[in-house]
């Protein structure tokens, strides 16, 4: 493996997870988007692989998961400091 497996940022059409996959590895994107698209075509298996990679594969410039987004921006919304329009009191 020549890189840490993480979705690319740069080289990305969904998620970035075929670009990880492939700079990790050291092979062709074209290859892995073409085996991810037939896995994903045969079987449901690869396209629930496909989002399970993109939520628990950090991107490689944040460092963050897809799952670790989600998390703090829940986290976010519960935290909000303005008022209900609707509460007049």
């Amino acid at each position: 493996m020549s890189a840490p497996l993480a979705r690319s940022s740069s080289d990305r059409i969904l998620g970035g997870v075929c670009a990880g996959f492939a700079r990790s590895f050291g092979i062709s994107v074209g290859l892995v988007r073409l085996i991810a698209v037939v896995a994903a075509c045969f079987g449901s298996i690869g396209f629930w692989v496909y989002i399970a990679a993109w939520f628990l594969l950090p991107l490689d410039t944040t460092n963050k998961s897809g799952l670790d987004s989600v998390v703090t921006s829940l986290k976010n919304t519960g935290n909000s400091d303005t008022q209900n329009p609707t509460d007049l009191r």
